[in-house]
């Protein structure tokens, strides 16, 4: 994590206040989608979110955080278009990457890597995909 030391402090406070936003934006939102299914405007609002996310993170160097949003950002696209249609096992794996991601930020506190796998999360997603495409 050398990539921490090069982060302006001001700069990740700024990252922290926003990721905690979108973080508890994204927990809101995937239980109410899981409610409603078919809420177009909570997926829209779950996908910015994650693409916020995506964004910030790989701007500040955290490339494992920025990977494990955008892994989500694709099912997310594809519940959008259609071709994935939101299922218990969908619902499940984004809750699942939901705590990989607080896991992720936290690493930027601790400064020492957290024991998320990435691979595995994504592959939850990737499943959940496959059992749910439409």
């Amino acid at each position: 994590m050398n990539w921490l030391a090069e982060i302006d402090r001001e700069d990740l406070e700024v990252f922290l206040q926003e990721a905690d936003e979108q973080l508890q934006l994204l927990d809101q939102d995937i239980v109410g989608l899981e409610r409603d299914p078919t809420n177009g405007d909570i997926l829209q609002e779950i996908f910015r979110a994650s693409h916020t996310l995506k964004g910030s993170s790989g701007m500040l160097g955290h490339q494992r955080m920025a990977g494990m949003a955008h892994a989500m950002e694709n099912v997310l696209d594809r519940l959008r278009k259609g071709t994935l249609a939101v299922s218990p096992q969908v619902i499940d794996a984004l809750l699942h990457s939901l705590d990989a991601l607080r896991l992720l930020r936290d690493e930027l506190l601790s400064h020492e890597e957290s024991g998320v796998v990435i691979a595995s999360r994504v592959a939850e997603l990737e499943r959940a995909g496959e059992v749910a495409s439409i």
